[in-house]
């Protein structure tokens, strides 16, 4: 009695204040499709004295006190409170299912089931326990929830910790568990990654320099790598899960990290030779990371959390605004720190904020410290980089100032000894240049009196020549008179030839004329035997058509109508292309109609098999060697009430591809190999039924050969693989995204290539 009247007066002290009573909520799991978040499903219970632990059981006569949670997730921010937390959940599926708490930091996590108005402790979990004492040994505080399928139970949560009290909570099975956190360890995995790279790369530059500015940052970046690592659970499951003390120095590890940045940042920036003023900041600044270490150390971990976070806005505000600064000043090294901090800061100070509740708890804001620290040390490291090229400029200027005074040295010698050469040659130099110009006089003279008698020669050879070129002039001209009247007699017949041909171009321009307003008038008339546009909007509602005729008209044709509540869509290809297509497809257009809005014809194996025999009879096929006909995509939707769709699917010759939104795969139906229309006199084969069922996001696709025939400048195929390559591609994205993509991709490869078929494509979305 005096334990429950103790509890009592802790519990009145302290949650009086929670005036707003939380209702019992029910959390039904029956799918197994996902995970559940279910923070704002329950309620919870301060203990700011985080005595009802003692006693578990005395939580039940306090359940009027609990108080509903508000949002996804259960954010206490820093706060030395337990909490309890009231789940009632009902299992509705065939699988075990369990909970998950999503921080693997939280000190203690103990996990309650209420059996005859008693509380029985079913797991632990937590920081402060060694990993090995986990019922389920996984990052995440994981249990398993003893319920079978249809049966409903209450279960208590209690949660206490040193650091910021935050998480989500789920339920789901363990197959949807792994998988949601399946991207994060991926992520997790490529965050250590290149902090490894990082470090090992610049730990060899430091071995080669020997410059201590390279060790400063590779301990900066191994002990940052395993903050984020103890932050996350990674740490604790791998390399301590029999030392649980360890998780607690996590203030004491992050602000000797800190301790070891603002080391390098001194070194680097210089600022104790350049500038020594902001120099000072930095021993403020180390000050408080080791009086962070000192309280942790101490075990007041709560308070060496609070100093380390404030040491580190401090110094990332600090360094930002010193690199600002420094750029300013013309220090070029600046630009790579500056640039590096500014992504860090971004993303710590979201990291803080949202750890002490004053943002929303997301995926992005629990990791953008990742982010911002991947980013931070990459950029870090080409500043590093950037100081060994700042390095070799600077001895390559000194070098090249020793150059530039021996060079002078020698340049000063080299002086002295031309005066006393010039001296000596000054005496020769009048004598040298009186002989040159008198040899260059006699060269002169002689080369006047070659180019004379040159000239002479020359002239006696011309005279000879214009004599020869007269007489060769006279017999041209002769044989010139007699071919100009041959010219004159063959240019009359010719003028007389270009006006025939006029002639005849005219009445072939007219006759071209009249032949394609006749098939423009027939593309009309062809159209019109197509589905209206706002008919296919109201049946298909989402989907695209890629129809092109080869010349005008076309022998391809889509064909829709609706019967019962179900609606049939067909796509054809009819034999040749132009005008005598154009009528097949007419004559199958009208067919399909006859059959199905007239004779009401429901099956689509049986709507093939008439259509078939009503284009024999119309061709009069039995009794002649006609042999024309089609080959036919045929499918019939009927939309069921759970939003799923029912496709049957009968094809002659043609297939149907079908996409998988849920498998991300594109699958094929062939058709039966038998075409509509000819004669023959072996058993024909019956067509097939084929049935699927098509849920919301799935594609199906109906088409002819025209687009998989279309060759390229290579005579190179498009071909049913690259079609089928192409539809898996785009089938994720919007209908018209789709029609876009099909028509470019056709152009592309056709290049200036004549277009060799009719084409028509359908695609259709379920929604």
């Amino acid at each position: 009695m005096p334990l429950k009247i103790s509890t009592l007066f802790f519990v009145l002290l302290f949650l009086l204040p929670n005036f707003l009573v939380g209702q019992d909520i029910t959390i039904s799991y029956n799918s197994t499709e996902k995970t559940i978040s279910i923070a704002d499903k329950l309620t919870y219970l301060e203990d700011t004295t985080s005595q009802l632990i003692s006693n578990p059981n005395h939580i039940l006569d306090f359940k009027a006190n609990f108080i509903k949670n508000e949002g996804e997730v259960l954010n206490f921010a820093n706060t030395q409170s337990a909490f309890w937390f009231r789940i009632e959940i009902e299992r509705k599926v065939d699988e075990k299912i369990y909970l998950e708490i999503n921080n693997p930091m939280l000190d203690s996590v103990i996990f309650f089931e209420k059996i005859d108005n008693k509380l029985q402790q079913l797991g632990v979990s937590g920081a402060s326990f060694a990993f090995q004492k986990r019922e389920i040994q996984y990052t995440e505080p994981n249990f398993l929830l003893p319920l079978n399928e249809g049966e409903k139970k209450v279960f208590y949560l209690y949660i206490k910790s040193n650091f910021p009290t935050q998480t989500t909570l789920s339920i789901g099975t363990a197959k949807k568990i792994l998988e949601a956190q399946h991207p994060f360890d991926i992520a997790i995995g490529v965050y250590i990654g290149i902090m490894l790279v990082m470090g090992l790369y610049n730990l060899f530059v430091f071995f080669s320099v020997r410059d201590k500015l390279y060790l400063y940052y590779v301990i900066y970046v191994f002990g940052i790598c395993l903050t984020y690592t103890m932050f996350k659970g990674y740490s604790f499951e791998f390399l301590w899960s029999a030392s649980e003390k360890i998780n607690f120095y996590i203030p004491v590890i992050s602000s000797f990290v800190v301790f070891f940045m603002l080391l390098f940042a001194r070194s680097f920036l210089e600022l104790h030779k350049n500038y020594p003023k902001l120099d000072k900041g930095i021993f403020v600044l180390l000050f408080m990371t080791i009086v962070s270490m000192i309280v942790g150390l101490l075990g007041v971990y709560g308070i060496s959390a609070i100093i380390g976070q404030l040491a580190v806005i401090l110094m990332a505000i600090y360094l930002l605004a010193t690199t600002i600064y420094l750029l300013i000043k013309g220090y070029k090294p600046a630009r790579f720190f500056l640039f590096a901090w500014f992504i860090y800061l971004v993303g710590l100070i979201i990291f803080i904020l949202q750890l002490n509740a004053a943002i929303p708890h997301t995926w992005f804001t629990n990791n953008a410290v990742l982010f911002g620290s991947a980013s931070e040390v990459i950029l870090l490291s080409l500043a590093l980089a950037d100081r060994i090229n700042l390095y070799k400029r600077q001895k390559d200027t000194a070098q090249k100032q020793i150059l530039e005074k021996t060079i002078e040295n020698e340049n000063l010698i080299k002086e002295q000894n031309k005066v006393l050469e010039i001296k000596v040659k000054e005496a020769t130099e009048d004598l040298r240049i009186s002989n040159e110009e008198l040899n260059s006089t006699n060269e002169e003279l002689n080369a006047m009196l070659e180019t004379v008698q040159s000239q002479n020669q020359v002239i006696e050879k011309s005279s000879r020549e214009i004599l020869t070129m007269n007489d060769e002039l006279n017999a041209t001209n002769e044989e010139l008179s007699s071919t100009n009247e041959e010219l004159n007699s063959t240019n009359e017949e010719l003028v007389a030839t270009v006006e025939t041909v006029k002639r005849q171009n005219k009445i072939i321009e007219e006759s071209n004329r009249n032949i394609t307003d006749s098939l423009r008038y027939a593309q009309t008339i062809q159209d019109a035997i197509l589905p209206f546009q706002e008919r296919m909007d109201n049946h298909l509602r989402e989907y695209f058509t890629f129809y092109r005729p080869k010349d005008i008209v076309s022998g391809d044709f889509y064909w829709l109508t609706d019967l019962k509540g179900k609606v049939y869509l067909a796509v054809a290809d009819c034999t040749g292309h132009g005008v005598p297509g154009a009528f097949m497809s007419m004559i199958g257009s009208a067919a399909l109609d006859a059959l199905v809005d007239r004779n009401e014809l429901e099956d689509s194996d049986r709507i093939l098999e008439e259509l078939h025999l009503t284009i024999q009879k119309a061709l009069k096929q039995k009794n002649s060697t006609n042999d024309d006909g089609m080959d036919v995509g045929l499918c019939i939707m009927e939309y069921l009430e759970d939003g799923k769709c029912k496709i049957l699917f009968s094809g002659a010759k043609r297939p149907l591809y079908y996409f998988k939104k849920t498998t991300q795969k594109l699958h094929e139906i062939r058709g039966t190999r038998q075409s509509i229309g000819g004669y023959s006199k072996k058993e024909r084969i019956q067509f097939e039924v084929n049935e699927i069922i098509l849920e919301k996001g799935d594609v199906f696709y109906l088409c002819s050969d025209g687009y998989a025939d279309q060759n390229d400048s290579d005579d190179k195929k498009f071909g049913s693989h690259s079609l089928k390559k192409l539809l898996q591609e785009i089938a994720s994205l919007s209908m018209r995204e789709q029609g876009v993509i099909v028509k470019q991709k056709f152009e592309e490869h056709q290049g200036n290539e004549p277009q060799r078929d009719d084409i028509a494509i359908i695609g259709v979305k379920i929604v």
